[in-house]
């Protein structure tokens, strides 16, 4: 008899089991699987169960991706794949985001991309559901034990942390010149991932958007982070180079899938 949960926000029991969960499910498919979840409340249930005999059998995870964008995490038992679990979580979903006074108008949903066939009944089953293909996203990742791009000093551009809202700011006297926000995880504190980083517009093509990175990153570093992450459009061939040029390296690539609420 499987059995349907939902919940708000994920306690330190099921946290755990999440984490065992994942790891069952990475050593048997060889491979290690992206799965975030939302630490603050949304106006729906953020994280959605099933399970057999007391254990995890499948977990769907929703996350704010934007303003208007939430983005899923999904991972299925691999002895349960055929059973309609996803299928069925994901009708809970649906049916909270119809009958909730909810801001968000589309759902994500990002696999890898990769030279075999193992995610391709996922693609079926994302096209069954009516979404559709968008963009490649690169997966770019930093190592802060690597510090000789740090050590560029910058008399004329400070960074403010608030940490509140783990926001970075970047000022030139009295302008707030662009920024970031950042995520981290109170389960594993080793990495850091980078949001949203960008400079006003009228600042651009004067080396800050580089200038402004690296002293970004040396404040992660200060702050006892040892990787930092960041996703950038396969279309944003700007922002790309940027990363490249500053020293970050290519993790994966990832297929991006969106369906209008």
């Amino acid at each position: 008899m499987l059995k349907y949960i939902c919940k708000d926000i994920i306690s330190d029991n099921e946290l755990s089991e999440i984490n065992n969960f994942i790891d069952y499910c990475t050593n048997i498919d060889n491979y290690t699987y992206d799965f975030q979840y939302e630490s603050e409340p949304l106006t729906i249930p953020s994280i959605y169960f099933c399970y057999g005999n007391n254990k995890i059998l499948g977990v769907l995870s929703i996350c704010e991706y934007s303003i208007d964008t939430l983005c899923i995490y999904s991972l299925i038992s691999p002895e349960f794949r055929n059973n309609h679990i996803f299928s069925n979580l994901f009708d809970i979903l649906q049916k909270n985001l119809k009958t909730s006074d909810s801001p968000y108008k589309y759902l994500e949903f990002h696999l890898p991309c990769t030279d075999n066939n193992f995610f391709n009944p996922a693609i079926f089953l994302l096209n069954n559901y009516n979404f559709k293909f968008s963009h490649k996203e690169y997966l770019l990742s930093y190592s802060l034990y690597e510090d000789s791009h740090l050590k560029n000093k910058s008399n004329e551009i400070e960074v403010i942390y608030d940490d509140s809202i783990q926001e970075f700011t970047l000022w030139i006297n009295d302008n707030c010149i662009g920024g970031c926000m950042i995520y981290s995880s109170e389960e594993d504190n080793s990495f850091a991932t980078i949001y949203d980083y960008e400079i006003v517009s009228k600042y651009q093509g004067k080396g800050y958007g580089k200038l402004g990175l690296f002293l970004i990153l040396k404040e992660l570093k200060y702050m006892n982070y040892k990787n930092v992450i960041l996703h950038v459009s396969g279309l944003n061939k700007k922002a790309h180079n940027l990363y490249i040029s500053c020293g970050f390296n290519i993790s994966s690539l990832i297929s991006v899938y969106i369906k209008k609420i």
